[in-house]
């Protein structure tokens, strides 16, 4: 076998865990921000609590993965790094030394795609004015709308001044899931789950396949 990529992990570490994965409403390549884009999101609305996945294969590199963590630990509530086992030592000492990641778990993976949780992820909760930095402009401005304010010319920051004051957690979390629903919701037509693979290739051709059964998935 040669090293292993994102998506052989990524694929088999949701079949390892389809139970967890289907009662939620999952994601894949969520953007959190506009610019980090999580490699698994498991968002259960029930609850409100979301799960963030991010993966390092045998062949990435971890120069990005403290601004990722730093942007996901404003977002998620649990935060899992799941990686090759050569990355170990460094991102289970990056993980030690950083007040924002003291919460976050690590899984490892071989390369016969066997798993290990080395360190078990701690649930924590962002800070409002935090968590709704991470909503754009379009979406803070929707928030304050929907709540009869008229609005001229804002920055982001002012925005999120108003939708503080004006916006309760609940709500916020009620906005996230109509537009989860409405721009990443998309079941097999085959099996009819949700779990599903979309992302352009390097060739920037669109991909997309279902996590469950294997079906290619006809995009719109």
């Amino acid at each position: 076998m040669g090293k292993l990529r994102d998506i052989d992990i990524r694929k088999e570490f949701i079949k390892r865990n389809l139970k967890f994965f289907k009662s939620t409403t999952f994601v894949n390549e969520m953007g959190i921000n506009s610019k980090n884009i999580v490699d698994l999101a498991a968002l259960d609305f029930n609850n409100n609590i979301f799960y963030g996945f991010e993966i390092k294969s045998e062949v990435d590199s971890l120069k990005r993965l403290p601004k990722q963590l730093s942007t996901y630990s404003t977002f998620f509530n649990i935060v899992y790094v799941v990686a090759h086992e050569k990355h170990t030592k460094s991102i289970l000492n990056f993980l030690d030394t950083n007040s924002f990641t003291q919460s976050m778990g690590y899984i490892e993976v071989n390369s016969d795609l066997n798993f290990k949780e080395i360190r078990k992820a701690k649930f924590v909760k962002p800070r409002f004015d935090s968590f709704i930095r991470n909503l754009d402009l379009e979406e803070l401005s929707s928030l304050c709308e929907s709540k009869g304010q008229f609005l001229g010319w804002e920055s982001k920051g002012m925005l999120v001044d108003k939708v503080k004051r004006l916006v309760n957690i609940e709500e916020v979390y009620e906005h996230m899931y109509n537009k989860v629903k409405r721009y990443f919701y998309k079941r097999c037509p085959k099996c009819g789950s949700t779990l599903y693979y979309n992302k352009k290739n390097r060739y920037g051709h669109k991909e997309s396949f279902c996590y469950e059964c294997g079906s290619k998935i006809k995009d719109d």
